[in-house]
């Protein structure tokens, strides 16, 4: 009867390992939980189409030996493909170097160590933007000008992804949320996403993914804030182009090897007519006109800066442009780097406490 037992125990236990070893795969793949799962994947989707960004400097024949023959691989950024015919944009200050002499080379390496030498297309500095293309890269129906996520469709804490290289740390990939949307910096016409993604130098370039894989925007710079000893205040936040003045700047570039940008021909005020209007309660919210370039756009649809100088007289004030409202000059400067040449707009304008349409073609 205990031999019997025995046996029956026996095979309990090994059916038992057996049912154990059966489910191994399983219990390995439960340790993801279903969100895990799709940020893997969509990582694993996205890792093909970045790339790191190398530059090599090819210094002139000056100098003395031992700079002719120091390293020359000089900065290491991040891109990303743009479209089937193997373009890829980066950052504009990423292969900026007009100043050093000599000449460079720029060099895109796929994270399964594909690499080629580019062709550089075009770049706008203004928005921190530069277009590169490459064959070894054509072909891919993945790209992201396809596969883009609009600002507007944005919400503040919405899960991002940051691939690029930073500190060296190729195909690195960092997680975060939007923390803010239509981020200006003073004098900067851009309006950027902020996100509080870990972003360091090599990150230039790079893509900023929703939770689909979709581009948000391209990593651009860090804000920080000064401290009294000179040094910053916290690791700060991460600044984005946002993919919609991407696709806009990039498919322009492609096709006419630069920005086609347009120009309204207007000037903000002076900062002696900024004292002398605002001492009088006379500087109404909106985009003070303080000049007017002759035969601009502006000029031929008859707008008026500030004239005078010792009594200065106000002329008009954007408030809106196709009724978006307008703040500050800059809020009008980035309105209308997201036109073309060509287009038709209306401008609200105040004169003379009168708000009224003016039509211009830009």
């Amino acid at each position: 009867m205990s031999i019997c037992i025995s046996f029956i125990n026996l095979r309990f236990r090994w059916l038992l390992f057996c049912l154990v070893l059966a489910a191994a795969p399983f219990a390995a793949h439960a340790r993801f939980t279903v969100e895990e799962k799709d940020r893997v994947q969509t990582i694993k989707k996205a890792i093909p189409l970045s790339v790191n960004i190398l530059i090599t400097w090819h210094p002139s024949n000056e100098g003395s030996p031992s700079e002719l023959n120091r390293n020359r691989t000089i900065s290491l950024g991040a891109g990303f493909i743009w479209d089937r015919r193997g373009h890829i944009v980066t950052n504009h200050h990423v292969i900026d170097f007009e100043g050093l002499g000599g000449s460079i080379d720029v060099w895109a390496v796929s994270s399964d160590g594909r690499e080629c030498k580019t062709d550089i297309i075009g770049s706008e500095p203004r928005f921190d933007l530069a277009v590169l293309q490459c064959d070894t890269f054509s072909g891919n129906k993945q790209a992201f000008s396809n596969r883009l996520t609009l600002p507007k469709h944005l919400h503040l804490g919405q899960t991002v992804f940051a691939i690029g290289s930073p500190l060296g740390y190729e195909t690195t990939i960092t997680t975060g949320v939007v923390s803010g949307i239509e981020r200006y910096l003073p004098g900067d016409v851009m309006r950027y996403i902020q996100t509080d993604t870990t972003i360091q130098p090599g990150n230039s370039g790079g893509p900023l993914l929703d939770s689909r894989g979709y581009l948000v925007g391209m990593n651009t710079f860090i804000s920080v804030a000064p401290n009294e000893d000179g040094g910053t205040l916290g690791a700060g936040f991460g600044m984005a182009l946002p993919s919609d003045m991407i696709a806009k700047t990039t498919s322009e570039i492609i096709q006419y090897g630069r920005s086609q940008t347009p120009t309204l021909g207007v000037g903000s005020i002076t900062e002696r007519h900024f004292r002398l209007l605002s001492s009088n309660d006379n500087l109404p919210e909106g985009a003070v006109v303080g000049s007017v370039a002759p035969g601009s756009p502006a000029d031929e649809a008859g707008l008026q800066g500030v004239t005078g100088w010792l009594s200065v007289r106000l002329g008009e004030v954007i408030v809106g442009i196709n009724n978006q409202p307008i703040r500050y000059f800059d809020d009008l400067a980035y309105e209308i780097s997201r036109l073309s040449i060509g287009d038709q707009i209306v401008l609200q304008v105040l004169r003379d406490g009168t708000i009224f349409d003016v039509n211009v073609t830009l």
